[in-house]
Order: structure tokens, then C-alpha cells, then sequence
């Protein structure tokens, strides 16, 4: 709970794309990605990150990484929504704000089930995920990478 309501985070993954030579974020669960306004190229986490911390957290992230704004537009990306040929022309107003980023850094949970995150989706306190940090996304005393 932030500020008497119910905050919680969201999982993504990250594909590598050849073509553009890089890191790519993909939401399967909301079926979109988002583009770079300036450079008309899919988004990276970390550029989503930065996008978000613009948007959301201009003086860094606060407590618990959660921002409770509505209806702030970004102005540095643009919402590319599932089979849609082309991004969407509105600005994207986005209900999760990527205020924290944790990579878990590991993808071969069919082949070995073991170490894996207690509650995935429900608390993020597993001491294996890999957490990123800069000079407005502090370091959480809760995490040890």
C-alpha cells in the first residue's frame, strides 16, 4: 500500500532484435511496446525507465517506487499496441509507472526449475533478481544486486 492504495508491479520481458541491435521490451500481458519519439525505434527497458523517470519521478523516485499520478502523458514515447500497424497517434498515459526495474537473470525455467522467485507478481523481495540503480532510481536497502 502507498498512500492508502494498492500498488503493484508488473512483469515484462526484453527480446533481442537483431535488426535494430538491441534490447527490446515486450508486454505479453497488455500486448504493446512502445517507440522512441525521436528515433521512431522500439524501446529498450532501460529507455522506458528513463522515459518514465521524465514523466513520473523528474527528482528521482520516491518511497517504494510508485508513482499514484493519472493522466500524465510522456511525451517521449509513443504506444505501439499489439497487431496495430502503425503506433498510436495519442500520447501514451500509462497506469504503471516503472519507477524500479529488476531483471531476473535467468530464462531457462524449463530446463532448471530451481533457484526461482517465491510470489512472482506479489512481492519482489527474492534476493536473486539483479536491480538497476542510478542517480534518480536509489538503491532499495531491501535488495543486496
Amino acid at each position: 500500500m502507498l498512500k492508502g492504495r494498492l500498488v503493484s508491479g508488473h512483469e515484462v520481458a526484453e527480446v533481442w532484435s537483431n535488426d535494430l541491435a538491441k534490447w527490446v521490451m515486450m508486454d505479453a500481458q497488455r500486448d504493446e511496446s512502445f517507440v522512441d519519439r525521436q528515433t521512431g525505434r522500439l524501446t529498450s527497458m532501460l529507455e522506458l525507465h528513463k522515459d518514465q523517470l521524465d514523466t513520473y519521478f523528474p527528482q528521482g523516485v520516491d518511497v517504494g517506487g510508485a508513482s499514484l499520478a493519472e493522466g500524465v502523458p510522456s511525451d517521449g514515447v509513443l504506444w505501439w499496441k499489439g497487431a496495430e500497424p502503425a503506433t498510436r497517434a495519442e500520447k501514451p498515459v500509462l497506469d504503471i509507472k516503472w519507477g524500479y526495474v529488476q531483471w531476473m537473470p535467468r530464462n531457462n525455467f524449463y530446463a532448471h526449475r530451481f533457484p526461482e522467485p517465491l510470489h512472482q507478481g506479489l512481492t519482489w523481495s527474492w534476493t536473486g533478481y539483479w536491480n538497476w540503480e542510478d542517480a534518480r532510481t536509489p538503491r532499495e536497502w531491501r535488495y543486496g544486486r
